[in-house]
Protein backbone atom coordinates (compact mmCIF):
# COMPACT_ATOMS: atom_id res chain seq x y z
CA UNK A 1 0.00 0.00 0.00
CA UNK A 2 2.96 2.09 0.47
CA UNK A 3 4.14 2.35 -3.08
CA UNK A 4 0.32 3.05 -4.23
CA UNK A 5 0.50 6.52 -1.90
CA UNK A 6 3.92 7.00 -3.32
CA UNK A 7 3.29 7.22 -6.84
CA UNK A 8 -0.43 8.81 -5.99
CA UNK A 9 1.94 11.94 -4.70
CA UNK A 10 3.88 11.96 -7.15
CA UNK A 11 1.29 12.04 -9.76
CA UNK A 12 -0.38 14.90 -7.80
CA UNK A 13 3.19 16.57 -7.52
CA UNK A 14 3.65 16.35 -11.40
CA UNK A 15 0.05 17.52 -12.10
CA UNK A 16 -0.64 20.31 -9.48
CA UNK A 17 2.67 21.87 -9.87
CA UNK A 18 2.48 22.37 -13.76
CA UNK A 19 0.68 25.50 -14.26
CA UNK A 20 2.70 27.49 -11.01
CA UNK A 21 6.00 26.63 -12.82
CA UNK A 22 4.11 27.85 -16.30
CA UNK A 23 3.06 31.06 -14.73
CA UNK A 24 6.31 33.63 -15.23
CA UNK A 25 7.19 32.63 -18.95
CA UNK A 26 4.11 33.00 -20.08
CA UNK A 27 3.25 36.23 -17.78
CA UNK A 28 6.46 37.47 -18.84
CA UNK A 29 5.88 37.49 -22.08
CA UNK A 30 2.14 38.90 -21.94
CA UNK A 31 3.50 42.13 -19.63
CA UNK A 32 6.84 42.29 -20.31
CA UNK A 33 9.81 42.76 -17.87
CA UNK A 34 8.64 46.31 -16.34
CA UNK A 35 5.04 44.59 -15.09
CA UNK A 36 6.40 41.52 -14.35
CA UNK A 37 6.12 41.55 -10.40
CA UNK A 38 2.56 43.50 -9.82
CA UNK A 39 1.32 41.27 -12.58
CA UNK A 40 2.71 38.00 -10.47
CA UNK A 41 1.52 39.08 -7.50
CA UNK A 42 -2.06 39.12 -8.99
CA UNK A 43 -1.94 35.62 -10.47
CA UNK A 44 -0.95 34.55 -7.10
CA UNK A 45 -4.05 36.47 -5.63
CA UNK A 46 -6.22 34.64 -7.88
CA UNK A 47 -4.98 31.87 -7.07
CA UNK A 48 -5.60 31.90 -4.42
CA UNK A 49 -8.95 33.00 -4.17
CA UNK A 50 -9.80 29.85 -6.51
CA UNK A 51 -7.87 27.63 -3.89
CA UNK A 52 -10.15 28.99 -1.12
CA UNK A 53 -13.42 28.79 -3.29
Amino acid sequence: MDGAKFAFAVIAGIFTGGSNSLMTPITLDFVGEDRISDAHGLEYFFCGLGFIA
